[in-house]
C-alpha cells in the first residue's frame, strides 16, 4: 500500500502560497492603467496606439499593451492621466463606442460586462426653435446622459435632423418618441431614431471574439435604414 500511495502515479495536488507583499509592486505598477476595447470592432494594436497618442497623448501615456483579442491596457505615467480618461465621459473610436474601465487588482479581464454605451440619436423634423444647444441637450436627458452635439448640428448646416450623442444603459429603454412640455404649456411629441442598437448580452471575452448581438425585429429595420449616413 505504501508503494501505491507514494509512487509516481500519485494525484496529490501541490499548492503554494502567494504572499501579498510579493505582488505589491505589480499592483502599484498597473494602478495607473485602464482596460479598453472597442465595442463591435477589433482594431490592430498599432491603430489603437495611434488613436490614444493622438487623442490622449498629452496625458502622459507610458505604454499600450495587448492583453487579449480586442482588449488593451493603457498605462499612464501618473494617476492624473488615468483619472482624466476615466472621468472624461464617453469615448468613441470612429463611430463605435470605446469602453474604458480603470484597472484594479480584482478586475477579471476574461469577462467584461458593458453597462452603458454612447449612442448617436437623431431628432428628425425638429422644429427650428428647439435647435439651441442647451435645448437639444435638455431634450436628450429624457433618454440618457447627453454628451455633445455633432458639428453639423451645432453649426445648423443641415436641418433634416438634430444629431446628439448620449450615453444610455445597455439594458435601458429606447423609446421611439419622447414627450415634453413646450413653451406654451402644451404636450409636445418628438420622434427619436437610433443609429446603433445593442442587446442586454453584450460581453467581451479576452480569449475570444467580441460577442455583439444586435436586437432583432423592429430595431434592426431602423439600423438598416440609417447605414446610409447623413
Amino acid at each position: 500500500m505504501d508503494d501505491d500511495t507514494n509512487g509516481g502515479n500519485s494525484t496529490d495536488s501541490h499548492f503554494i502560497l502567494i504572499d501579498a507583499d510579493e505582488i505589491l509592486d505589480e499592483i502599484e505598477y498597473w494602478l495607473n492603467a485602464v482596460v479598453c476595447f472597442v465595442l463591435g470592432a477589433n482594431p490592430p494594436q498599432e491603430v489603437l496606439e495611434g488613436y490614444f497618442k493622438r487623442i490622449r497623448g498629452k496625458l502622459g501615456i507610458d505604454k499600450i499593451v495587448l492583453v487579449g483579442k480586442g482588449m488593451f491596457l493603457v498605462r499612464f505615467l501618473d494617476a492624473s492621466g488615468c483619472s482624466a480618461v476615466i472621468n472624461g465621459g464617453a469615448h468613441l473610436f470612429g463611430k463605435k463606442p470605446l469602453i474604458v474601465e480603470q484597472w484594479h487588482p480584482d478586475l477579471d479581464m476574461s469577462k467584461q460586462e458593458v453597462r452603458s454605451v454612447p449612442v448617436w440619436i437623431r431628432l428628425p423634423s425638429l422644429e427650428l426653435k428647439y435647435w439651441g444647444e442647451q435645448t437639444l441637450l435638455e431634450l436628450a436627458t429624457i433618454l440618457g446622459k447627453p454628451i455633445f452635439l455633432d458639428n453639423i448640428t451645432k453649426n445648423k448646416e443641415k436641418l433634416n435632423f438634430a444629431h446628439v450623442l448620449i450615453e444610455i444603459a445597455i439594458d435601458g429603454d429606447m423609446p421611439e418618441k419622447i414627450q415634453f412640455i413646450d413653451e406654451k404649456g402644451m404636450m409636445a411629441i418628438q420622434r427619436v431614431e437610433y443609429e446603433c442598437f445593442f442587446s442586454m448580452s453584450v460581453r467581451v471575452l479576452a480569449k475570444s471574439h467580441l460577442l455583439l448581438e444586435e436586437v432583432d425585429g423592429r430595431r434592426n429595420g431602423f439600423q438598416r435604414r440609417f447605414r446610409r449616413g447623413r
